[in-house]
This record gives C-alpha cells, structure tokens and sequence, in this order.
C-alpha cells in the first residue's frame, strides 16, 4: 500500500469518528497530492470545516471555498448540494448563491440532496413557500431521507395540515428501521 492510499484510508476513518482536525490535515495532504486524491480531500476538508473543526466551531466561508474547488474538479450534483448547504448555513446573504448551485445540481441529476437543499431554501428563503418545500420534502422523504419525513411533516403543519404531517410521522415510525436496513447512512443525510 502507497502513503497516499494509507492517508486516504486515516482521512475517511477520521472521518467517520468526526475527529475533524485529523481530517484537515490528512485531507490538506491528499489536496497538495493532486488528481483524483484532491477530490477526496477537498470533499473531506469541507465537510470538516462545515461541522467544526475547533470544539464544533464552523468555518463555513472555508468550507464554501473548498466545495467550490470540489464542484470544478469533480461537477456532480452531490457537490453542488454540499456548497448549497453550506452556503445556506452562512445566512441570507449567501442564499442567491445556494439557489444557484442548487439549480446547477439539480441540472446534473436531481438528487435527494438536492431536494433537501431545495426545501431548506424553499422553508426558510427570502419569499417562502412552504407547499413547494413540502413537496421537495416528500421527494427526498420517498429516496429514503429521514430529512425528507420530518421536514414535510414540519410543512404540512405550517400548513395547518396536522392529519398529514400525522401520517408522515406513523409512515416514518413504521418504515424507519427498513429504511435505515436499506440505505444505511445515507438516510441520515444532513438537510
């Protein structure tokens, strides 16, 4: 096994024990190597700033600036829903800009996460519709997002709909233990 592989290997199991300061440095390494080792550590750094790096403390303008180096290097929709989220976090100002990364994704293959990304701008965006956002909502709620069912219910009681908020939190009980068996940590998505 190469160095590199092995810091890859370190970065993802760092990763996965959110030990994000680890995570910065072996992706840092992985982004100075180049190729397709700078997408995994671009992907990785980001995400590491987006969540804290420092007791939790976020730096979304350098999680924003990586996801960018992430969206020229390897355009998917799944990276431009990742700057779109980050970009949401950052407040309204940056919400123009999220908007348009989120259409660029959803013109790439509109994902769940893209939908997710969706109704966040949709429920919390400067001229909010909470009956589109719903329908963002169920979109990602029936690919297996636990994001997707708590947000339509959320909606639907905005809505004044209670009994269907209702039956998406029993279809959500129900089906939960078998959408998680399904999609594993992909149904946890970050909305």
């Amino acid at each position: 096994m190469d160095d590199l592989d092995d810091v890859t290997r370190r970065a993802w199991k760092a990763d996965d024990r959110r030990d994000n300061r680890t995570v910065v440095s072996l992706a840092t390494q992985l982004i100075q190597a180049g190729g397709d080792r700078a997408v995994a550590g671009y992907m990785l750094r980001a995400a590491a700033y987006e969540w804290g790096v420092e007791d939790g403390v976020q730096d979304l303008a350098l999680a924003v600036q990586d996801y960018r180096q992430l969206t020229i290097l390897a355009p998917h929709s799944i990276s431009y829903s990742n700057l779109a989220r980050a970009l949401l976090k950052q407040g309204h100002d940056s919400y123009p800009s999220a908007l348009k990364a989120l259409r660029e994704g959803e013109r790439l293959g509109n994902t769940p996460e893209v939908s997710l990304g969706f109704a966040w701008y949709l429920s919390r965006g400067p001229e909010p519709d909470p009956a589109l956002a719903k329908h963002h909502y169920l979109r990602a709620a029936t690919h297996g997002r636990f994001a997707g069912f708590f947000g339509y219910s959320r909606m639907a009681r905005q809505l004044g709909q209670p009994g269907r908020a209702l039956a998406m939190d029993a279809v959500r009980l129900l089906l939960g233990p078998f959408i998680w068996l399904l999609f594993g940590a992909k149904a946890r998505y970050p909305g």
